[in-house]
């Protein structure tokens, strides 16, 4: 095994001890650090990886692979060595029904949790399954009123699969079998087994644009034929657990077994590090000024537009993605509407007023000169201004605040009183 083949040895061995079952995935982008850890860098080595990362045919993996043994007979040895079940979507099981080849997943959870990493373990375990236990019922409360069958993200994957769909031709050999040819190539579609020879259709569970060929071509719906993991009865089931409550350490219950002391720690010179370290190759991390980039649309690669404004045809995920934000937007109103006609914390006190106490209604004077009813506030300020200092239509005197008039020493009118630290509409006796 060469140096720089596996950077996580322990970890690879703990996952096929503590998960013997289960299909383990290697990163695309850790495989290209490892990859330039061992020599092999650059954007070539890149595009070669690209190609043997995301074949879905065995056809495809192995023409990459001959090219990455033509350019560098070494490279292909080290990425053979791994075994391409780890790496290469044609290998992949189709139990997990995705075909991701990064961590993104990991990632997103990594950066929910980050604020929590560096406390102590039973602090950040128990913050964790309380963080768990609220987005779990969040969850579980948004699936219950969604009016969708299907996940949308799903939905936008199979309107494009829709889009591509028209650029093929079925030929039917049998009840559910077909033959789809494409603009280069030709595939067995099965609609019982939900099978195409291209694979995308088994390992993802959404049918190809070959599948949505035949499924047209049978008169039939396919959306009918997207799996069951997607759909709201599978979200609603994987959110049913409850998380419990757990008391707090005061009402645990006690035992007789000597308590675990936490180990030893000697502290280390200088601020501890937070951030991720990167690799080598890897470009540092862009703040400041140096974020502002050129906006880029996703629809058309256009610069200084996004989709939302684009003039072109945008691609179905994203037209399905744009009605629902405006959908959203429309109901802003309503809602506003509905928070405007709410009872505020104001009203409640107005009507709830003790009738021992008397509001300051009139206004007053302050040194002999009548007040704007409205227009005092709390300690030295203005409706119409700022603290201390802010004149607003009228003169200031030592540390006061007037309001179309003179204020008094360090006092604030309250329509039209002058009355110490007191605050607009405070009800003295």
């Amino acid at each position: 095994m060469e140096d720089g083949q596996y950077r996580q040895k322990g970890l690879m061995n703990a996952v096929a001890r503590v998960f013997p079952d289960c299909e383990h995935r290697y990163c695309e982008r850790h495989l290209l650090a490892n990859m330039a850890t061992a020599g092999y860098r650059g954007e070539k080595y890149k595009s070669f990886v690209d190609s043997v990362v995301y074949a879905y045919t065995e056809y495809d993996y192995n023409r990459a692979m001959d090219a990455l043994k033509a350019f560098n007979a070494k490279a292909w040895k080290w990425l053979n060595y791994l075994g391409k079940e780890h790496f290469s979507r044609h290998a992949f099981s189709s139990r997990s029904r995705t075909d991701l080849v990064v961590n993104n997943l990991s990632e997103v959870f990594n950066n929910y949790i980050i604020e929590l990493r560096d406390k102590p373990i039973v602090t950040m375990l128990d913050k964790i399954r309380q963080k768990l236990m609220v987005r779990a019922n969040q969850k579980r409360d948004g699936g219950q009123q969604a009016m969708w069958e299907i996940s949308p993200v799903v939905v936008g994957k199979l309107e494009v699969e829709k889009k591509y769909a028209r650029y093929c031709n079925a030929y039917q050999s049998g009840v559910g079998l077909w033959e789809i040819l494409g603009l280069e190539r030709q595939y067995e579609v099965n609609l019982f087994s939900r099978t195409c020879g291209c694979n995308k259709w088994q390992l993802t569970g959404i049918p190809c644009k070959h599948a949505v060929t035949a499924i047209f071509a049978a008169k039939e719906r396919p959306e009918d034929y997207v799996d069951e993991y997607f759909r709201k009865e599978a979200y609603l089931r994987a959110y049913a657990p409850l998380i419990y409550p757990v008391p707090g350490e005061y009402d645990w219950t006690t035992t007789d077994s000597p308590d675990i002391d936490p180990p030893k720690f000697t502290k280390q010179l200088g601020r501890p590090k937070k951030s991720r370290r990167r690799g080598q190759d890897e470009a540092p991390k862009v703040t400041g000024r140096a974020r502002m980039t050129t906006t880029t649309c996703t629809n058309c690669e256009g610069m200084y537009h996004n989709y939302t404004t684009c003039k072109k045809t945008l691609r179905p995920d994203l037209q399905i993605r744009l009605d629902a934000l405006k959908a959203k937007r429309s109901r802003e109103p309503e809602n506003q509407a509905q928070r405007s006609h709410e009872p505020s914390s104001q009203d409640h006190i107005n009507n709830h007023q003790p009738s021992s106490y008397q509001p300051i209604n009139e206004g007053g004077t302050s040194r002999g000169r009548k007040l704007d009813s409205r227009r005092g506030c709390a300690i030295g300020s203005t409706m119409k201004g700022n603290a201390r200092g802010t004149t607003d239509r009228g003169r200031e005197n030592a540390r006061g605040t007037i309001v179309r008039g003179r204020g008094n020493a360090r006092g604030t009118t309250v329509r039209g009183r002058g009355v110490g630290h007191t605050s607009l509409n405070q009800w003295i006796p």
